[in-house]
């Protein structure tokens, strides 16, 4: 490329220079095209640019959340081998709410809170295991590689 700013902008003349023999003078401090800063300037804003474009649109198009929240809503739901995508907590002072998303065999996203389960649910599954889990109960069969159990939620 042949910008200023990328340091190849003037070549033809500084080698014209340099055959006749003229020495060039340092830029002063005021010429910004010839400092690093300025040179990597353009990359930053470019960098920048990409970066907020991909956080804005990353998520556009994509499946959409259910949050679901409290025994009696999860005791409604039914999934048939429901793979557990994600399993995180968020800890306050306050309060520790567990979380749960579940990807449904249609691309379905649900994301399950646990803060009111007194059973420990969200401690005895693992992310990749498979829920299955007829509506209007809570037992839930959970597939894993070396054996199946079923598991019951209390609220």
């Amino acid at each position: 490329m042949k910008f200023p700013l990328f340091g190849g902008g003037n070549s033809e003349k500084r080698r014209a220079r340099a055959e006749a023999g003229e020495v060039r003078e340092k830029p002063s401090s005021s010429d910004w095209g010839n400092d690093l800063t300025a040179k990597l300037l353009p990359l930053a804003v470019v960098a920048f640019l990409a970066y907020a474009v991909w956080d804005t649109f990353a998520h556009m198009g994509g499946p959409q959340r259910i949050i679901i929240e409290g025994g009696e809503a999860i005791q409604e739901l039914a999934w048939q081998n429901a793979k557990v995508s994600k399993k995180y907590a968020e800890i306050t002072s306050k309060r520790t709410r567990l979380f749960v998303e579940l990807r449904g065999a249609n691309g379905e996203m649900q994301l399950l809170d646990f803060a009111k389960e007194k059973a420990l649910f969200w401690d005895r599954i693992n992310v990749r295991n498979r829920l299955t889990k007829p509506a209007g109960s809570l037992d839930v069969q959970v597939d894993t590689y070396e054996r199946d159990t079923t598991l019951t939620m209390r609220f």
